[in-house]
């Protein structure tokens, strides 16, 4: 990989003067990129849209239809994930206004993603986080995913981005912003606490080490009233059946069947603590630590671990990019204290200090990708951002400040933004590139779409037995349409 990030350099070194035009070239390239995924997705599989749970996600738009304000949800799914989907379905039929969610969101991602970096890093890297992006699979496929995960993905991208804008501005509207972006992650999706929590505590941070005490108390109540607020955003996100924190992280249904003896194991699996957001009781908050902790002490079952090595393509894969972001966390640690050097020793920390916590949880839960029973596609999109900001990251150590300062036309910038994406489409598109969309060790994405093939089935009049949920939106789809009609 050195190779690339050194061709890389050539345009990088030259980067125009940072300005306004700069900025927005980025932007609109960075708009441009998002939307090419829509096109793009066929380099990397042959399914026309991915689907898991779809009946779920059918029926929790339609329960939203029906009462938006009290309907019962499905127990894993959120009103407020479902929110953009439903909004949609009252234009468009079900399928279309899944499809079209997750079009919004998968673009809206790649903005989140240009800003986020460009706050931290500049005009350069920023765009360079992007153009990473767009070569990310399934990042490139999110915008074919019938679910909430593209929403979910969006919002907490945004939230990082948020803390990042306030970091650079010190705005009570920026704080305003990034104290939202952090109630959301807590409303959209039970485990969005794992976001949630290291950009507060990086929120805090910024605080602790802001201007004048007057500032910061104002800063302090316009940054936590949207988190506080959230807590009653979560009564109504969230309802009564929902499932626990507890009840999705829970390794122990998973392990039994590769370890049959340990009774640590063995059902009932009990919980003496629920965390749901707007729900739970604070007095159970340290149960609720105790259950994590306990979760991460369980010892892997060695047949576990065998059987995911049969999974070769995936450990290629999350290999590939393990090793990217490795390289990638130390070049932008180095680079982004160098770029804040000037300021002074405390200013470079900060730096360095905001930088991990934003992307902190989105690499723990790329890491937590090789404990996972089934490394699914859709558990990639939580993490795939966090690295495409650190390889942003790892290019502004090429920048030396007396590029930074060379006074260039402003309309350098269009020249050089194409030229950076041009460099982008050859290193993706050619056949002797590492990151050429078809190597060998990127995965052919494919998923055995079983539930929806049973609800077609049934439809053409074969007897199938479908859950109950199915059978709901077996009825939705006969009415409305069984495929998407908006992808080109």
């Amino acid at each position: 990989m050195i190779w690339v990030w050194l061709l890389a350099s050539i345009l990088i070194w030259v980067t125009p003067t940072p300005s306004r035009l700069s900025f927005v070239v980025g932007l609109l390239l960075a708009l441009g990129l998002g939307i090419s995924s829509i096109w793009n997705y066929d380099w990397y599989t042959a399914v026309a849209f991915f689907e898991t749970d779809l009946s779920e996600y059918c029926v929790a738009i339609e329960i939203m239809r029906d009462d938006w304000l009290n309907g019962d949800m499905p127990p894993k799914r959120s009103r407020l994930a479902a929110m953009l989907p439903w909004v949609l379905s009252q234009y468009w039929p079900m399928l279309d206004a899944l499809a079209l969610s997750s079009i919004v969101c998968t673009v809206g991602t790649f903005l989140c993603v240009y800003i986020w970096s460009w706050s931290l890093l500049g005009v350069g890297p920023a765009l360079m986080s992007t153009l990473a992006l767009s070569m990310m699979a399934p990042i490139v496929l999110m915008s074919r995913f019938l679910t909430f995960y593209p929403p979910i993905v969006f919002v907490t991208v945004f939230a990082g981005m948020a803390l990042s804008l306030w970091w650079r501005f010190r705005h009570w509207s920026t704080a305003l912003m990034c104290g939202v972006g952090i109630g959301i992650c807590l409303c959209i999706d039970v485990r969005g606490v794992v976001w949630a929590l290291p950009f507060w505590i990086g929120a805090m941070g910024l605080l602790i080490l802001g201007d004048s005490h007057l500032k910061r108390m104002g800063q302090f109540f316009t940054l936590n009233l949207p988190v506080w607020g959230s807590w009653f955003l979560g009564w109504w996100s969230y309802t009564a059946n929902s499932a626990s924190l507890e009840k999705q992280m829970d390794v122990r249904p998973l392990y039994v069947g590769f370890d049959e003896d340990n009774p640590l194991f063995q059902p009932p699996w009990n919980f003496d603590s629920h965390f749901v957001w707007g729900w739970f009781d604070a007095t159970e908050l340290s149960k609720t630590v105790d259950f994590i902790a306990t979760q991460r002490s369980y010892e892997i079952p060695a047949d576990f671990l065998a059987w995911q090595q049969t999974g070769s393509s995936d450990n290629i894969y999350v290999g590939f990019w393990s090793a990217i972001l490795f390289f990638s966390l130390l070049l932008s640690v180095i680079g982004i204290w160098h770029k804040t050097k000037a300021e002074g020793h405390w200013k470079s920390l900060e730096s360095v200090l905001l930088l991990i916590c934003t992307v902190a949880p989105f690499l723990l839960l790329f890491d937590l990708l090789t404990e996972m029973v089934e490394q699914h596609i859709r558990f990639y999109l939580h993490g795939l951002p966090g690295i495409a900001i650190l390889m942003g990251g790892a290019t502004s150590l090429l920048l030396s400040n007396e590029a930074r300062e060379r006074q260039r036309h402003p309309w350098y910038a269009l020249v050089w933004g194409l030229s950076i994406v041009g460099l982008g489409s050859v290193l993706h598109f050619s056949s002797w590139s590492p990151l050429y969309a078809q190597a060998e060790w990127r995965n052919q994405w494919s998923i055995t779409s079983h539930e929806y093939s049973q609800m077609r089935r049934h439809l053409r009049g074969e007897a199938v037995n479908l859950k109950d949920y199915g059978r709901e939106c077996v009825e939705v789809l006969r009415k409305e349409g069984v495929t998407p009609t908006v992808y080109p």
